[in-house]
């Protein structure tokens, strides 16, 4: 007995030193053969290992390749090393349970042909996918290339990682990592359902750009049917509320932008979309719908409409106070172009019942707006604003850093202008005041240093007055500055004055000091007194 004893150790120990020893003094390059004709029947492709081969038994199996090389063509997939450790336990029963996979510099190229068709690497995996668990799967200093044949446009994840685990090669998995696209980065949490036999898998992914306070989630089912990808969901971007300094210290609004997605390689449409910018109780809400082409001619198309929109709760101040409708409008005009620069061609139609802004309503609010060079294109704007104002625009808002302008034709019709000019500035005298109607035509320059009208056609008083008129607002040493040209058959001079001097009542606006006016009338009366043929150039 103590002999078999004896013998039945020595038999082990010698094992465990066969197992210790074996690794250090067998070279696994004599094997790479063996290592890539088993490997290519496994994944169903070419397989080939040119770097150096390690491997170990104890004390848990451990398997590194090398410089490995899988498939061929344009869809070949390189990587720097493949290491696998499986646990000991679970291999003695005859299962495959990876304690840690680590994956170093994959290299993928995934494509889309002309159709729309994924191009990818062809495996056809020859062993049961469920019977490999990865507890931690690894990978890092990857690098994924997507191209499309379509467009001919390509875009590049670089410094791809990921840390996470797999319950067999199809599913489920999740975990989180980052990648780099065009030098930002951008971490990321995903997490899968199991590959079905339909070819579809559930997905749930958050991105959170470094380089932006936006967040991006995705929940749905992405599916390859002959090759063409499908994904159906929902899509959500977000911005929290956050602190930025323009001049000041100041808080910005938070937004959401959230609704159903139908996407394929050619095209994806956005139903049952909500936009809301604000706080949850106070912001203002607009639906619609949205259609994003994809190709060489990309492009994006939507309509948002509401039928009640509160700024005056959206944008107030953190103090209380709420902007002037003028200052209102400049900041949403900031947002919009902090949230969106596009590269490809944006059309929105935008249609909204009434808008609380300044204590007043703007009813009717309709138009549509398009990307530009440097900004956006305003067509067919048309509301009616307080002091029974009927306004229609159109034409270019121009946007540089904080400085926000407007160019283009525009026309105004005002019932009672001086409670429409009260209004914009945000002055409490919006009451009706004692000014007759006002009409205007022209061609409008709205900006932060000046205002100014050419081509003016006006009519108040029943008088028609044409020309120009040109207001620089005070800056530093300068004086606020009016100049004017002026053509009428019949003016009341008595009567623009005692105009001019109800619309500023209360104004915060400065008088000029510095005017230069020419003035060409057919018959002017100033006085009492009557004159015709009047030419003046004053300065």
């Amino acid at each position: 007995m103590q002999t078999t004893l004896l013998t039945v150790a020595i038999a082990l120990i010698l094992a465990l030193v066969a197992a210790l020893v074996a690794p250090l003094v067998i070279d696994w390059g004599t094997y790479r053969a063996l290592f890539e004709r088993e490997a290519s029947h496994l994944v169903g492709v070419n397989v080939r290992v040119a770097g150096p081969i390690e491997a170990r038994l104890l004390p848990s199996p451990r398997l590194v390749l090398q410089d490995i090389e899988i498939g061929g063509g344009t869809e070949k997939v390189r990587a720097r090393s493949l290491g696998i450790e499986f646990a000991l336990g679970p291999l003695m029963r005859g299962e495959w349970h990876a304690s840690e996979m680590h994956l170093d510099g994959p290299q993928v190229n995934i494509g889309l042909d002309a159709a729309g068709r994924m191009r990818a690497p062809d495996l056809a995996v020859a062993f049961d996918p469920d019977a490999l668990s990865i507890d931690r799967l690894s990978i890092e200093n990857g690098k994924l290339t997507l191209t499309d044949a379509a467009n001919g446009s390509s875009v590049t994840l670089d410094r791809f990682w990921f840390n996470g685990d797999a319950r067999s090669l199809v599913g489920p998995f999740r975990g989180e990592g980052a990648v780099t696209i065009g030098g930002e980065l951008y971490p990321y949490r995903v997490s899968s359902g199991r590959y079905g036999d339909d070819g579809a898998i559930r997905l749930h992914v958050n991105v959170d750009p470094v380089s932006r306070p936006m967040s991006i989630e995705g929940d749905g089912t992405f599916a390859l049917a002959d090759g063409a990808p499908r994904f159906d969901g929902t899509l959500s971007l977000a911005r929290p509320v956050g602190v930025a300094k323009r001049g000041a210290v100041e808080v910005t609004q938070p937004w959401r932008l959230s609704g159903k997605i139908k996407a394929t390689a050619q095209s994806a449409l956005m139903d049952n979309l909500e936009f809301q910018y604000g706080s949850e109780d106070q912001g203002l809400k607009l639906t619609g719908v949205a259609e994003f082409k994809f190709g060489k001619r990309p492009s994006l198309n939507g309509v948002l409409s509401g039928r009640q929109v509160d700024l005056d709760r959206a944008l107030v101040a953190t103090d209380g106070n709420r902007p002037p409708p003028a200052a209102a409008l400049r900041q949403l005009v900031e947002f919009a172009s902090g949230a969106v620069s596009p590269t490809f061609p944006i059309q929105l139609g935008v249609g909204i019942d009434q808008v609380t802004l300044g204590g007043s309503s703007v009813q009717n609010f309709r138009g549509d707006i398009s990307s530009a060079t440097g900004g956006w294109t305003l067509d067919r704007f048309e509301f009616r604003a307080p002091g029974f104002t009927q306004v229609r625009l159109s034409g270019h808002l121009a946007v540089d850093g904080d400085r926000v302008a407007f160019n283009g034709p525009a026309e105004v019709d005002a019932g009672d202008p001086k409670a429409l000019a009260a209004w914009l500035e945000g002055r409490g005298d919006v009451a009706q005041g004692d000014l007759r109607p006002l009409s205007l035509r022209g061609e409008v320059t709205l900006g932060s240093e000046k205002i100014a009208i050419e081509w003016l056609k006006a009519e108040f008083e029943r008088k028609t007055i044409s020309g120009r008129l040109a207001y620089s607002f005070a800056s530093g040493s300068k004086a606020a500055k009016l100049e004017a040209e002026l053509n009428a058959p019949d003016l009341d001079i008595d009567a623009a004055l005692g105009f001019g001097n109800a619309m500023l009542a209360g104004s915060t606006i400065e008088r000029p000091h510095d005017m230069t006016i020419a003035a060409d009338i057919g018959r002017a009366t100033i006085g009492g007194f009557t004159a015709r043929n009047a030419s003046a150039r004053v300065k």
